[in-house]
């Protein structure tokens, strides 16, 4: 998936990973994507469907009522919303490799009040590759942000998290050098968490991998 983009993963009546469903690093949110009612605009009658093109229609309707009220969301903040409200099955990470962030809750999203805040992480790219003590840029901004974390973990769903930087409103605009660790592996994460003063979290993270035919540890 590109990195601006939301990666939706089919799920089950059971809230599951449908079998057919691609999932993985890209994965951002998951929505109903077997056998559901589909009109046939040549006979006027419905049938059941499954697939990943089924569910995707449920993230892209979400994401325009999101908008609907409040409008003036870039497109990075209204996918922080849809993350953060939904219903997620890893209830300590609040991300896993199967479902993402879990499966949509429209009307938690659409109840949502955001604050005004923003953040990302904008270098590295999504996926892409880097050589030890890489340097990543965030940005951050808004009048509700009172501080941030920008955090490293090992793999593509980290059990564990180190931090790297922490900050506030008053530096939120910063390009930071991450030490490359001895036992790194090939993939990383990099997640960037941010607050608002009633504790409101949102989260941006990407993954990279480290530059092929380079050693995996600092030297």
């Amino acid at each position: 998936a590109y990195r601006d983009t939301i990666g939706v993963v089919a799920t089950d009546d059971q809230d599951e990973r449908a079998g057919f469903s691609s999932h993985g690093a890209h994965s951002t949110l998951a929505a109903p994507g077997v056998n559901i009612p589909c009109l046939d605009s040549d006979t006027g009658t419905f049938s059941l469907s499954s697939g990943t093109s089924l569910a995707t229609p449920h993230i892209a309707g979400a994401a325009a009522l999101v908008l609907s009220v409040n409008p003036w969301l870039p497109a990075t903040t209204v996918r922080q919303i849809l993350s953060l409200t939904a219903d997620s099955k890893d209830a300590g990470n609040g991300w896993d490799i199967d479902t993402g962030y879990g499966r949509v809750n429209l009307h938690s999203a659409v109840t949502f009040q955001p604050s005004d805040m923003w953040g990302k992480i904008t270098e590295p790219r999504w996926y892409d590759f880097v050589q030890p003590n890489f340097d990543v840029h965030i940005s951050l901004g808004g009048q509700d942000l009172q501080y941030y974390y920008l955090e490293i973990g090992v793999g593509v769903d980290p059990s564990d998290w180190n931090i790297v930087i922490t900050g506030n409103r008053a530096n939120n605009d910063r390009r930071v050098r991450v030490p490359w660790k001895a036992g790194y592996p090939e993939e990383i994460t990099l997640r960037l968490r941010f607050w608002d003063l009633n504790g409101t979290m949102l989260e941006d993270r990407i993954f990279v991998r480290m530059e092929p035919d380079l050693p995996n540890h600092v030297g």
